[in-house]
């Protein structure tokens, strides 16, 4: 079943052909809860499901967040296990000023953090999973400090 081809649908879902891999974008908030409820419900998962890739949700609300555990839920209960789930650190990247994320990947590696996943959504926010999310947290607010104080000055020179 997919909906991801929908041009109405703000949210969306695909399960592959061979029910590998289920598949999530869009906006998945209380405007498409309702729709998104009846349509999960009429998924069967099997035994074959390997992967949920919510990587492509732009938007998140409670309401979406309840259909995402409920759909966990539902994979659970057909016997299907859930071998990892990981936060995440997300930032935002000035998109005028080259060699953000080079800057921001050494300061990672000089803590003593690597970066195991990393990818953009389409709301422009880098989406970083790290094998130490206590040291790499301390890193990305570190950054998002320094990249507000940068803003700020900018505009306050400017100003004058």
């Amino acid at each position: 079943m997919s909906l991801q081809d929908s041009a109405s649908a703000e949210a969306w879902f695909e399960l592959d052909r061979n029910g590998g891999r289920l598949a999530m974008g869009g906006a998945w908030t209380i405007a498409e809860s309702a729709r998104l409820d009846r349509e999960l419900n009429a998924l069967k998962f099997s035994s074959s499901v390997t992967e949920i890739d919510a990587s492509k949700i732009s938007r998140l609300d409670s309401s979406g967040a309840w259909l995402l555990l409920r759909t966990r839920r539902a994979l659970e209960a057909a016997g299907i296990k859930v071998l990892d789930e990981r936060d995440v650190l997300i930032q935002r990247l000035n998109q005028t000023e080259p060699g953000q994320l080079g800057k921001l990947s050494l300061r990672m590696a000089q803590a003593g953090v690597n970066i195991e996943v990393l990818y953009s959504d389409h709301n422009h926010q880098l989406v970083l999973v790290v094998d130490d999310m206590e040291k790499g947290r301390a890193v990305s607010e570190a950054w998002a400090r320094e990249v507000r104080d940068r803003a700020y000055v900018e505009m306050r020179i400017d100003d004058k």
